[in-house]
């Protein structure tokens, strides 16, 4: 299994045992787990993203604005992900979007986004155990930094 196959399925189990339809992840942290270190983020010194991962059981959604969603689509939308735009001056159209996506099921939110209740602090333990992948990138930035303060030190 690869990365995101691992991740999904943490999510899938997560979201059986709450009996939710899925989960609205904003915050930059979730969204670059979840997608395998891509960036959702427009302003530095803002934890909540432009754009949200909706995680369902089935497909996975990048939910953002129509300004937005071009951006995302070309630069940060790995290809198992669909994006999905709604007018950027119709905000409430994105609680319509989780609707329509989820059948009005039940969805939890990283932020509460959408007016959407927030997910329990057990969802932070889906991202305790790194995958292989993950320890991979960890390992090859402890070698490009050990590189860097060595050769600034020299």
């Amino acid at each position: 299994m690869d990365e995101r196959d691992v991740k999904k399925g943490r999510v899938i189990e997560f979201l059986n045992k709450h009996n939710v339809k899925g989960i609205l992840l904003t915050l930059r942290s979730n969204f670059a787990w979840y997608t395998c270190g891509r960036d959702n983020h427009v302003v530095s010194a803002s934890e909540k993203g432009a754009a949200s991962v909706l995680v369902t059981s089935g497909d996975d959604y990048i939910i953002t604005t129509n300004i937005e969603g071009p951006r995302i689509r070309d630069e940060e939308c790995p290809e198992h992900f669909k994006v999905i735009e709604y007018p950027w001056h119709k905000p409430d159209e994105m609680g319509q979007t989780l609707e329509k996506l989820t059948g009005g099921g039940v969805v939890l939110s990283d932020d509460g986004s959408a007016g959407l209740k927030l997910l329990p602090e057990e969802f932070a333990s889906l991202r305790y155990s790194l995958t292989e992948e993950e320890v991979e990138r960890y390992r090859a930035l402890g070698a490009d930094a050990s590189r860097a303060v060595s050769e600034t030190c020299r």
